[in-house]
């Protein structure tokens, strides 16, 4: 026997009309939500999913414009003169020259 269900109504009741997602809370997840706890403290799971969500978000964007800087620099940076000194380049080619006396 099937039963229908009503779809949810936003109501007074609810605490919002957003939405909502379903997350499975498998072991890595679960890990995930005790290490995220013992530093934000005790919240809801929902609301301790939510900090997560967004705190590693950020995270991401942080590391993502980090590694674009490095590139950058590492694009700018003057590989030629590092790996050959003209300087002693120099002296060496002179020490090759023969004496004139």
């Amino acid at each position: 026997m099937l039963h229908q269900m009503a779809a949810p109504q936003a109501s007074a009741a609810m605490p919002t009309s957003r939405p909502r997602i379903s997350v499975t809370k498998d072991p890595p997840l679960a890990e995930a939500l005790d290490r995220g706890r013992a530093l934000l403290g005790s919240a809801a799971e929902a609301t301790l999913v939510h900090d997560l969500a967004i705190h590693g978000a950020r995270l991401l964007d942080d590391e993502h414009a980090r590694q674009n800087r490095a590139l950058g620099e590492l694009a700018n940076h003057d590989w030629l003169n590092d790996v050959l000194d003209s300087d002693a380049l120099a002296a060496e080619a002179s020490d090759d020259l023969p004496i004139e006396l």
